[in-house]
């Protein structure tokens, strides 16, 4: 082989160092020479490789079944084994949506339970300090007295407000303890009702209004913040149902208190668990559902909460007070109690915490809502998704909501999504206030 190979080499430095042709032979011989080497060396390169390998080990260069089913199940593509959609999602995303009906309710029924009077009237005792304070009152503010008492009359107009004659009258003294304890409100609808009227929340103590949307939306924030730690715990179908247990009581008691403290105790705790509500339900429904559909089925609970603005409206218009109006809007949240009936554990949580039996049987249960076979290999493929999942949870272990204003790209999406959802949730119950209060 070597002799070959020197020949050729010889050959070719031949042809190269003299420019005058060569014999006809010689140039032969050189070629044939050269293609022996190269065809020996082309067999030399396609000759088999045999490997011994022991009993029970894969060749190298092969990939088990097992690493094959690793690399290829996510929990994505298992939901899409599971119904893409089936019956049971389609029933989860209704009954999951529907629980905008509450969020709505509590939102913005305290707009309906606010609505102020037109006027206010109460009756002052007869005495000297009255009547000095009544004598500089102006004709139109007085109503019919008698040798008893003065009636004054407040009006509440954006054009004719008298708020200050009110609010002139000293609160401490017997006249003043008696125009508040005995005041009476006259509204332009008979039969209207509200917690304005109900505890006297006008003029100098109407900031109490505000104040108690704002007691409700302190209780949506704590929830907000207090139920994403307690689903990843205890589960997103106990966190929910345990919700429901609390907002279902709470949401009618809310219509029976009897001082103005304890109801904005029962919103605040009211707000606390129908933010667990809303935010569970949304991750169970997302966890449940295919990836190509999530876009859809939040545009679902979007829809819902707009039919929850007009039933609302609906509800308000046909009972003005607001104890009835409460206890109208809390009817439909027993829909909830079917609920555990058909409700299932997010496979997510369950293979994140070991739960693997538990989600075999959830997926079972869903191929039977959805007509469907299980799969043999039902119990690889959760093995092989805890597996996944945990090397995603360590990955993401170390983040905190401090992360959202860490780099300046975050800073510029968390800024600019609290500033949209500030705006939306600002004007449009801004502008709903304004006209029912107009």
């Amino acid at each position: 082989m070597e002799e070959m190979d020197h020949q050729a080499r010889n050959g070719v430095s031949f042809l190269s160092e003299n420019p005058v042709i060569p014999d006809r032979r010689n140039q032969d011989a050189a070629e044939q020479v050269e293609l022996q080497v190269l065809l020996q060396r082309s067999e030399e390169k396609s000759a088999p490789h045999i490997t011994v390998v022991p009993d029970g080990q894969t060749p190298p260069g092969e990939v088990t079944p097992s690493e094959t089913a690793d690399h290829s199940i996510t929990i994505d593509s298992l939901l899409d084994k599971m119904g893409s959609p089936g019956r049971y999602q389609l029933l989860l995303a209704l009954a999951l949506s529907a629980c905008m009906f509450p969020v709505v309710f509590c939102d913005l029924a305290t707009i309906f339970y606010t609505i102020h009077p037109d006027t206010s009237t109460c009756a002052l005792p007869v005495s000297n300090e009255t009547a000095a304070w009544i004598s500089q009152q102006s004709p139109m503010n007085l109503g019919n007295n008698t040798s008893e008492t003065y009636l004054l009359k407040i009006f509440h107009g954006t054009h004719n407000n008298t708020c200050e004659d009110l609010d002139s009258l000293d609160v401490g003294s017997v006249e003043g303890k008696e125009c508040w304890t005995n005041m009476q409100h006259q509204f332009e609808e008979n039969g209207t009702w509200s917690i304005v009227a109900e505890w006297n929340l006008v003029c100098s103590r109407y900031w109490l209004v505000s104040f108690a949307t704002t007691v409700y939306f302190l209780g949506v924030m704590i929830g907000s913040m207090a139920f994403g730690h307690l689903a990843d715990r205890f589960g997103r179908v106990r966190c929910i149902l345990g919700c429901y247990a609390c907002f279902l009581p709470l949401g009618i008691a809310t219509a029976y208190p009897d001082t103005y403290l304890l109801f904005l105790i029962l919103r605040f705790f009211l707000g606390f668990f129908v933010q667990g509500v809303q935010s569970v339900s949304f991750v169970l429904l997302m966890e449940f559902c295919s990836p190509r559909y999530r876009d859809a089925v939040g545009g679902l609970e979007g829809l819902f909460g707009g039919l929850a603005v007009g039933a609302l409206s609906g509800a308000a218009y046909v009972f003005p007070h607001w104890r009835q109006l409460q206890l109208c809007l809390i009817i439909p949240c027993f829909l909830a109690l079917s609920e555990p009936f058909f409700l299932r554990e997010s496979l997510r949580w369950q293979t994140v915490h070991g739960k693997v039996a538990e989600a075999r049987q959830t997926v079972v249960k869903v191929l039977q809502w959805n007509k469907l076979p299980p799969d043999s290999t039902l119990d690889e493929d959760l093995t092989c998704i805890r597996e996944s999942l945990l090397k995603e949870e360590s990955k993401e272990a170390g983040y905190t909501w401090l992360d959202c204003f860490r780099t300046p790209l975050m800073r510029k999406y968390t800024l600019s999504m609290s500033f949209i959802w500030y705006c939306t949730a600002f004007l449009s119950s801004f502008a709903l206030h304004s006209q029912i209060k107009h």
